[in-house]
């Protein structure tokens, strides 16, 4: 600890000693002098390709000091050194490198990873848990089908397992019976939306682009998230309770991917789960959940205790997310979280 006019200081970072200022020299003031450097003289001195060069190495150098400071912050990993950290460096000043830090983080948690399906996770999921339930009379329950692929991920990844997919708009229906007529021996599809009751209902969808991905049955979805005129879609709602209790498949595997609308599916299909007991249940979050008021802790709390939650990480990982906190979970942003039942009540 130092003292500064006659009263004590926290530590500052450094990678030699606490309160070394020949330190906190060298390690962090000199690397922006050479990033300072070499902007104001490559120009005279380089060619294009140099210069792209020397700008990697240049934005390298200007963060350099501040990620040794997180080496060390995680290699003292105490709440005192992380309040000195926040007090020391929370500033307007290291905004970029703290929302930098930010994204890279949730995409290593499972978080944002949606450009295809390893990165999501879905596939290295699906291939591993589909292998213990490949034989007849298994079925996988698609809810929010769109075009078909997560039940082509299913069918691809399986020789027995049959799907029933669910899926309310037109167009995308279109697409799905197309998509998926070589699986047709193993494949159904079902031109209703799932939710809680039995009734006619409005699908909002894009006015100029039917059939997205982003069709939901909350008007706000297209045109306050994604900023766009919304068109309504006249359609029928079901219940999977409904739809599937008399089914005499067992069912190893219910997703639910409906832009917002999980809790309320969810809340039609209690009989179903509780009767079934499907080994797991999958569902896409992400910021439609926020605008129809259902929170991780509700979708959780209506799944109920025998499941255990995790997200899936790139791969096929999964990230345990029982006992987290709030600020760890209600993570409005996409993911997928699979519930799995706990084996004492399978």
């Amino acid at each position: 600890m130092r003292i500064c006019d006659g009263k004590p200081t926290s530590p500052r970072f450094s990678c030699l000693s606490a309160g070394s200022d020949l330190a906190h020299t060298i390690f962090f003031s000199y690397p922006a002098a050479w990033a300072k450097k070499m902007n104001s003289c490559r120009k005279r001195l380089f060619g294009p390709r140099i210069i792209t060069r020397l700008r990697v190495l240049t934005a390298v150098l200007r963060m350099m000091p501040f990620f040794l400071r997180l080496a060390i912050l995680k290699a003292q990993e105490s709440e005192y050194h992380i309040d000195d950290y926040a007090r020391t460096y929370g500033s307007l000043k290291n905004r970029d490198y703290h929302q930098f830090l930010l994204r890279v983080g949730l995409r290593g948690l499972g978080i944002l990873n949606y450009k295809n399906p390893i990165d999501s996770g879905e596939l290295g999921f699906l291939s591993g848990f589909l292998r213990e339930y490949d034989s007849d009379g298994w079925l996988v329950v698609d809810v929010g089908a769109n075009a078909g692929d997560f039940a082509s991920w299913v069918l691809c990844s399986s020789r027995s397992i049959r799907v029933i997919s669910y899926e309310p708009s037109p167009s995308s229906c279109a697409k799905c019976k197309i998509n998926l007529t070589p699986y047709s021996d193993r494949w159904s599809l079902v031109e209703k939306a799932i939710g809680d009751s039995v009734e006619a209902a409005t699908l909002w969808d894009y006015s100029i682009d039917a059939g997205s991905v982003h069709a939901s049955m909350y008007r706000d979805v297209i045109e306050k998230i994604h900023g766009s005129a919304a068109a309504p879609i006249a359609i029928q709602q079901s219940t999977l309770d409904q739809e599937l209790i008399t089914t005499g498949m067992k069912i190893c595997l219910l997703k639910y991917d409906i832009e917002g609308h999980e809790l309320k599916a969810l809340q039609g299909s209690r009989k179903l789960i509780g009767l079934h007991k499907p080994p797991a249940i999958l569902i896409e979050f992400n910021e439609m959940n926020a605008l129809s008021g259902s929170s991780f802790f509700m979708i959780s709390k209506e799944i109920g205790p025998n499941y255990l939650p995790y997200r899936l990480l790139p791969g096929g990982e999964l990230l345990p997310l029982a006992g987290l906190p709030l600020v760890m979970t209600e993570l409005y942003a996409f993911q997928n979280i699979v519930f799995l039942l706990h084996r004492d009540f399978a």
